[in-house]
């Protein structure tokens, strides 16, 4: 989602990983703001990958204990109120939501935003870490692309040629991720015949 600096030490986080696994799962967050302690998560959304493809999702908005949904989150995300009145809490979002991502290597653009804000709902309404491994899209296109004017998620999947989904929505953006993921995985191929001799190269 929003890059912000955060440099909290989550203790059980996962290792950020430079790789092109085959299965994996995209991950994407919508939220009241960019302060996990402050702000709140408003929709969760994953992408299940199997053997490159997308095989299942996961969909939940999530209803604020106290944070208010901004006129700018609005019309970022084109969630209002009325969509959220009646949603689960995030107490109540969070063990499904592991569920479906147990033991899966992570995917996201800007992933460690998403990763850090649910790590630190899980500590406060959980009795379990989010301790995935992940692999950070907003860094692979920095490394391989860094002829773009910037690398948001809306930027990278014009360069590359991909359609882009309007909706600025969770499972949207996942599947967007996924897309540019296996972008860039074909053109390392394309360039380097296997993702190993690429890293080996750059020593990655």
């Amino acid at each position: 989602m929003n890059i912000m600096m955060d440099f909290k030490y989550r203790k059980y986080k996962g290792k950020d990983m430079f790789d092109f696994p085959e299965d994996y799962t995209v991950i994407d967050i919508e939220t009241t703001g960019l302060n996990p302690d402050e702000n709140e998560i408003i929709e969760v959304g994953a992408v299940k990958v199997r053997d490159r493809k997308i095989v299942d999702e996961f969909s939940s908005f999530v209803s604020p204990k106290k944070d208010i949904i901004s006129p700018e989150i609005r019309k970022l995300t084109g969630i209002d109120e009325a969509m959220i009145e009646g949603a689960d809490q995030i107490e109540d979002v969070i063990p499904r939501f592991n569920e479906f991502i147990d033991g899966e290597i992570l995917l996201g653009h800007n992933v460690n935003f998403d990763i850090n804000f649910l790590y630190d709902n899980y500590e406060r309404y959980s009795d379990f870490y989010l301790s995935n491994d992940y692999v950070d899209l907003l860094k692979i296109s920095r490394k391989l692309s860094p002829e773009f004017e910037n690398h948001k998620l809306e930027t990278v999947l014009k360069k590359l040629g991909i359609k882009v989904d309007q909706q600025h929505r969770a499972v949207s953006d996942c599947i967007d991720a996924h897309h540019c993921f296996e972008k860039y995985r074909e053109t390392i191929i394309a360039q380097y015949g296997d993702v190993s001799v690429y890293k080996m190269i750059f020593n990655l």
